[in-house]
């Protein structure tokens, strides 16, 4: 089992395509199918959130949320509550999102940011530059996962471990071919309010050096395959060999 299932990690998965100026009426209009399925009997099962010349943000009632612009297209996953009034008593906070493990949404983010592609982008294939898989964590520090313990350990170092709080970001190379980049963008904030919890968001990426025009097929192929990657490199990150002084320095770069 992941870590990222053990910790209620929530992911994100998204793509970056050559840029292409649609009207967010336009964007409305094409996601139309996607919007009726969503619909239920008086309840319109979704929430625009901002609508913009070229950018769209909606999110579904049980907690996709889903971003459109002339370069970016990305579905979240993030959990919903409402404050439900009850009878002869004060209201309540309900939860109206489902809790499921990381690794049982994962899958279900990137089908419905490719649906999504497919009915924005249309029958032609656009130029796809990068994609990305998200992984987001709230988590106090004695329950984080070794590796992230270590990792706060390492960047502490100059301060003799004694950071109170942080907000730390760094992005990593992580591999690299002739055609295609990954990369990870690594943020770690613990706020000065003790009563609050940290945060990790681990950010992967792939950028191709070579232009991919996405059909549905490949963007599907490609998904499944930046998941797979990024869902390693969570878990080896989990693990922290990588900020292990005596690991680093019997194999140096």
């Amino acid at each position: 089992m992941s870590w990222c299932d053990k910790l209620a990690s929530t992911p994100s998965v998204g793509f970056r395509f050559k840029a292409h100026h649609q009207s967010g009426d336009s964007i409305l209009h094409a996601l139309a199918p996607l919007l009726d399925k969503w619909a239920k009997p008086m309840k319109q099962g979704f929430t625009i959130e901002r609508h913009e010349s070229f950018r769209v943000q909606l999110v579904t009632d049980d907690g996709f949320q889903y971003y459109f612009d002339q370069e970016r297209m990305f579905v979240e996953f993030k959990h919903r509550m409402r404050v439900k009034a009850q009878s002869g008593g004060p209201p309540i906070a309900e939860l109206m999102s489902r809790p499921r493990p990381f690794t049982e949404l994962l899958p279900e983010v990137t089908g419905r940011v490719i649906e999504a592609a497919e009915l924005v982008n249309g029958v032609k294939p656009r130029a796809l530059n990068r994609i990305g898989v998200v992984s987001t964590t709230s988590v106090s520090g004695p329950e984080a996962p070794p590796g992230i313990r270590r990792l706060i350990t390492y960047l502490g170092k100059p301060w003799a471990n004694d950071l109170e709080y942080f907000d730390f970001n760094v992005a990593g190379v992580i591999a690299k071919t002739e055609e295609f980049t990954d990369r990870c963008i690594h943020s770690l904030a613990r706020p000065e309010d003790t009563e609050q919890l940290m945060s990790i968001k681990f950010d992967w990426q792939r950028t191709f050096a070579i232009t991919k025009f996405a059909t549905a097929d490949m963007l599907k192929k490609m998904a499944a395959a930046a998941g797979k990657s990024a869902l390693a490199y969570f878990e080896d990150i989990g693990e922290g060999r990588r900020f292990d002084d005596e690991h680093i320095n019997s194999n140096p770069a």
